[in-house]
């Protein structure tokens, strides 16, 4: 919604999607490349391309679960501005 709302372009994919966030600085670069990293392994689970190890997915989600908070509190400050 913020993409279109402010003519970002259309992203061609959730990875294009972040990166356009992270092209004009509503989201910081390094939190950016995790999430696209996220959006990577989520198709690799989804589509199946590959065997997964349950121990390492498990500390990814673990892990990474800051970086949605990180996106939501980007995008609240982002919408307040």
């Amino acid at each position: 919604m913020v993409i279109a709302g402010k003519s970002l372009g259309k992203p061609v994919d959730n990875r294009d999607s972040v990166e356009k966030l992270a092209e004009n600085s509503i989201l910081e670069r390094t939190v950016a490349d995790r999430l696209k990293d996220m959006v990577g392994f989520r198709d690799l689970l989804v589509h199946r391309y590959a065997k997964i190890d349950d121990e390492q997915a498990y500390k990814n989600f673990r892990e990474g679960v800051k970086d949605f908070y990180i996106f939501v509190e980007s995008a609240e400050k982002f919408l307040n501005e």
